[in-house]
């Protein structure tokens, strides 16, 4: 009875360690997989930053601040004189880059979408950190660092739509390379 009990006993044991093992690993497994599913709204905003003799700039400090919620955010150049700020969300930026003997650079009216990335290439002017040199020129159309077709309709845009029967599925027809078919 002794040697049917012991059994029995080490029998329990390795169900609920095996138990145990597979909930780990589904848990594993979950935490995992959980940013595959996941769809990002935010953008980027990536470019890199040269001098006038077309050197890159090392350690460069590149501010770029959401005009509409006042956030501002701190990136360095690398090695490569490339900056990134990942995770932003949609909206109006300024960009402004310092480096001690040359001019401040300021680019404002930086129109970031949803889920898209911006690429702003700065060249710094050697001159006093007091002088700035701000740049109006728009972002291009043309989006150098993806080749994904998208885009976003404002508020104005969609308002202004003489929609049949209000249905937001013909937006999409506005969009390059969207074709809905029938059914």
């Amino acid at each position: 009875m002794h040697l049917f009990a012991s059994t029995a006993n080490v029998r329990s044991r390795l169900r609920f360690s095996s138990g145990i093992r597979a909930f780990v690993v589904a848990l594993a497994l979950l935490i995992v997989s959980n940013p595959l599913f996941s769809q990002s709204y935010t953008g980027r905003i990536l470019g890199s930053v040269h001098d006038k003799s077309d050197a890159v700039m090392v350690g460069v400090s590149v501010v770029i601040t959401d005009v509409q919620r006042g956030i501002s955010r701190t990136v360095l150049t690398d090695d490569a004189g490339e900056y990134v700020a990942p995770d932003l969300l949609p909206g109006v930026y300024k960009i402004t880059a310092q480096a001690k003997g040359f001019k401040t650079y300021e680019r404002t009216n930086v129109q970031l979408e949803v889920a898209t990335d911006v690429r702003v290439d700065i060249v710094l002017e050697p001159g006093e950190t007091t002088q700035t040199v701000t740049v109006t020129e728009e972002v291009p159309m043309i989006n150098l660092t993806n080749a994904t077709l998208g885009g976003t309709l404002s508020n104005e845009e969609i308002n202004d739509l003489p929609l049949n029967g209000r249905n937001y599925e013909n937006l999409l027809q506005l969009r390059p390379g969207v074709v809905r078919y029938p059914g």
